[in-house]
């Protein structure tokens, strides 16, 4: 049989799932035939269909060697088609023809799939996965990055080995480069996702990202003119970060993430109006206001406080019960900082 890194090679880690799915197996069959017995004696069958309940078939010795067969094959395809998609990438690394960029995409899209299950996200990088992504996220089609920075994310998201394993790989630096220099939004709001995705609950990717200027990055992007979706995600990411450090803490007011957190309070978007008072009420609980005067400034600043008030007044304008309910987490954090800063 062929052995990859680590996938398949941990063959204890392989017999365990086969032995669970086995154990399905044989319980089905027995669970046929306890619900069979007992619908007999219950007196639902007569005594013929109890006959029958009684023989309930068996399987044999050469059908369950059949089923432990086709259970590890299932396995081995897996990694199998994850190399083949983690190979395209790396083929396509110096290929710009459509047909390159149309194979690259597809292998992308087949790869976000597969690493959505836990084992296959967390060995990715054992074939070279990580490295093939980062690689990816500066391909000239837009979709193709876009594609990369999800599949980061979705490899990542509440899984500490495989964000360990892309800390390693560069990505937080490769990420942080993609939300600050790309000119697609789209590109931009899944790179803040995959940022998100990699860093929450992982103290080296933390550093990481503070390292690489990430919580700067985060902070303009608050401030981002383009579309909203980038606003909130840089809203949801500076919400985790900005208060993790005192490095982070200062790059955030450093570089206008008050103003500009104050300024999404206008936004449509329930999201993005929640997510910015979350992002100043957890600035203003924890910044140390003595040492970083700009602070100061910026939430005693005219445009600072007039919007506060403002989303605050159209908050307790709402008349429809739905939106009065959306916005209960937004009030409440509102409310909270204006009476710090009265």
């Amino acid at each position: 049989m062929v052995r990859f890194p680590r996938v398949i090679a941990d063959a204890s880690r392989a017999r365990r799932r086969i032995r669970a799915h086995s154990h399905a197996f044989d319980s089905t069959a027995d669970e046929t035939f306890s619900t069979r017995r007992s619908l007999a004696q219950q007196g639902k069958h007569d005594e013929e269909d109890a006959r029958d309940a009684s023989r309930a078939r068996q399987f044999t010795d050469e059908e369950r060697r059949w089923f432990y067969e086709a259970m590890e094959s299932g396995l081995v395809n897996e990694v199998s088609k994850m190399k083949e998609d983690v190979e395209t990438l790396r083929r396509g690394a110096g290929a710009t023809s459509n047909d390159d960029e149309d194979a690259i995409e597809r292998a992308l899209e087949d790869l976000i799939e597969r690493v959505e299950s836990v084992d296959n996200a967390g060995d990715l990088h054992a074939i070279g996965g990580m490295e093939a992504l980062v690689g990816t996220l500066t391909r000239e089609r837009a979709t193709i990055r876009a594609a990369a920075c999800e599949a980061l994310a979705t490899t990542t998201q509440n899984h500490p080995e495989a964000q360990r394993h892309a800390v390693e790989a560069g990505v937080i630096g490769a990420l942080v480069n993609v939300v600050e220099r790309d000119g697609s939004d789209e590109v931009r709001a899944k790179g803040l996702y995959a940022l998100s995705c990699v860093v929450r609950g992982c103290e080296e990717a933390r550093r990481a990202f503070s390292l690489g200027g990430g919580a700067r990055a985060c902070a303009r992007l608050i401030g981002h003119p383009g579309a909203e979706r980038v606003r909130v995600k840089a809203l949801t990411l500076g919400k985790h970060v900005f208060t993790q450090s005192e490095g982070d803490m200062a790059s955030a007011i450093e570089f206008g993430a008050v103003p500009n957190a104050a300024a999404c309070l206008a936004s449509d978007d329930v999201n993005c109006r929640e997510a910015a008072a979350r992002v100043l009420l957890d600035i203003a609980r924890c910044v140390d206001f003595e040492k970083y005067p700009k602070a100061v400034d910026d939430f005693r600043s005219q445009g600072t406080i007039a919007r506060i008030a403002r989303a605050r007044e159209t908050i307790a304008g709402m008349k429809d019960p739905d939106d009065v309910d959306a916005n209960s987490e937004t009030k409440v954090a509102l409310d909270a900082l204006d009476a710090m800063l009265a």
